[in-house]
């Protein structure tokens, strides 16, 4: 039993009721106000769902086949239909029915036998509640898209205004005139004062949405702190600042890349910010048992009522740089957001007129390479060997990283010639990890040149699948698996698991 009506304007309710008369009693109540359709049972109301989005359903809790728990699990999983709200009919009022239902997604309970009026009143309610979500969630994305818009033609507008200004300096520089060598910098500095404090404005905004979330993946520390320090190399000239730079620990921890990117981002921009010209800035990271940086000036410092209110939003600690450089102290509250959202903590030691030290750590994000999805590691591994063809030296070292626990000897080519005179030269390799494109030689040559010598060694080819045809070609070379760049650490664990149990 089915039946569709039209939305048109009125809210559309779905009806799902194994009991004709029950069925009959509700669209008597309902029927007037809004478009009803209606299921008779579990199976019959999915389907249902796959053709029409109602405003709310209507759901009984004991049916045959499909009881109504089961079907709200069903669409609670569901992405298409998921948020749409569920009120439970039922003649059972039991305390731990009713939890249950919570639990599972529903948002009220109407009992039997039904009350016309407490029907009517749920329905409202919901329904009311139901469009005035769905308009606020319409109301945001027309502003993110907005936000997006504005936020892009900005950032065009500062790139063009900071690319010129790089110009104006160098030209004007040949002339000796000092006033306009001085106004141009100033032009420069606050160009990029003015960009920075855009980027800190569009990272607060989706910090205090939700919009940035934990997403934790392998970093080379040094490629990752050098890349950050490479975007302030105009800057550090500009004020002739020199970075002591040191790195202690492990070369590739696992944490989020882009929240500890802004973090130290802000942390380098603010002492640049507050360090005097021709001075130094110390940056230390280590990287033993958690994250921690730190990055010290012997600038201004910060005076003991600015320093006790540092993260205070009430409190404005903002001031001039010490080349006049703008500063409304946001970067600072972003750091503490961040960090906080990471599991760790912030640490400030300033004096006024010695400078300032601040120091962030962070846990490790949990380590994924001593673990399978199942959470038990391969045992039979650990006797085994693996050789890692790669040229990419990053790739390389995330896999070291990932793996080294899990083989007893890890050997390293970084182009297929190599990996064929290794395998010719060490029998005791289990596994390979064979990257496709490399120079001298590639990786399906040096699988086929294996495989005239070698037929028991498992190859799994590490690819893109970026060209047509890809995929069968790594098994026509001799290839036993494959997979997809980038590598996901769980499906590489679970993918060699599978051929160290199998042999």
């Amino acid at each position: 039993m089915e039946d569709i009506k039209t939305k048109q304007d009125k809210g559309l309710i779905l009806i799902v009721d194994d009991n004709p008369n029950n069925l009959k009693v509700i669209a008597g109540v309902l029927g007037g106000e809004y478009s009803l359709s209606f299921a008779n049972n579990g199976h019959n109301a999915l389907k249902l769902l796959e053709k029409i989005s109602p405003d709310l359903i209507l759901l009984d809790v004991m049916m045959p086949g499909m009881n109504g728990f089961e079907v709200c699990k069903y669409i609670k999983e569901s992405s298409s239909v998921k948020d749409i709200p569920i009120i439970f009919l039922t003649a059972k009022a039991e305390p731990e029915d009713i939890k249950r239902g919570y639990d599972m997604g529903a948002v009220d309970y109407i009992t039997k036998p039904f009350n016309t009026t407490e029907i009517k009143m749920r329905v409202k309610t919901h329904l009311c509640l139901y469009k005035s979500q769905k308009v606020v969630e319409f109301a945001n994305k027309e502003k993110d898209k907005l936000f997006s818009i504005i936020s892009h033609e900005l950032k065009n507008m500062f790139t063009s205004i900071i690319g010129l200004s790089e110009i104006l300096v160098e030209e004007i520089e040949d002339t000796n005139n000092r006033d306009l060598i001085d106004c141009s910098k100033r032009i420069l500095t606050t160009s990029n004062s003015s960009l920075n404090l855009l980027s800190n404005l569009l990272v607060w905004s989706k910090v205090q949405v939700g919009k940035i979330r934990y997403t934790p993946t392998m970093i080379v520390v040094d490629e990752f702190s050098s890349e950050v320090l490479d975007f302030f190399k105009e800057q550090l000239n500009n004020k002739s600042i020199s970075i002591n730079h040191s790195i202690s620990g492990d070369p590739v921890i696992e944490s989020d890349r882009d929240m500890l990117g802004i973090i130290l981002r802000n942390l380098i921009e603010n002492a640049i910010k507050f360090s005097y010209s021709k001075s130094v800035i110390d940056l230390t990271i280590k990287t033993d048992t958690r994250v921690e940086i730190t990055v010290k000036d012997y600038g201004v410092g910060i005076d003991d009522l600015t320093l006790k209110n540092l993260f205070n939003l009430e409190f404005n600690t903002g001031k001039p740089g010490t080349a006049g450089e703008q500063s409304t102290g946001l970067g600072l509250f972003i750091i503490k957001d961040l960090v906080d959202r990471m599991g760790g903590y912030i640490q400030v030691n300033s004096k006024e007129g010695k400078g300032s030290e601040f120091t962030v750590s962070i846990p490790f994000a949990r380590d994924i390479s001593q673990k399978t999805t199942l959470g038990v590691e391969t045992q039979s591994a650990k006797e085994s060997s693996l050789l890692i063809v790669e040229d990419d030296r990053t790739t390389d070292l995330v896999l070291t990283k990932l793996l080294n626990t899990r083989f007893k000897n890890i050997y390293h080519a970084s182009n297929g010639k190599e990996a064929v005179d290794i395998c010719r030269s060490n029998t005791s390799i289990d596994i390979i990890l064979m990257d496709i494109l490399m120079p001298e030689m590639d990786g399906l040559e040096a699988t086929r040149k294996i495989r005239e010598f070698n037929k028991e060694v498992i190859i799994i080819s590490q690819t893109v699948m970026s060209l047509p045809g890809e995929k069968e070609a790594t098994f026509d070379a001799g290839c036993n698996d494959y997979i997809a760049k980038p590598i996901n650490p769980v499906q590489l664990f679970n993918l060699i698991d599978k051929y160290i149990q199998n042999n």
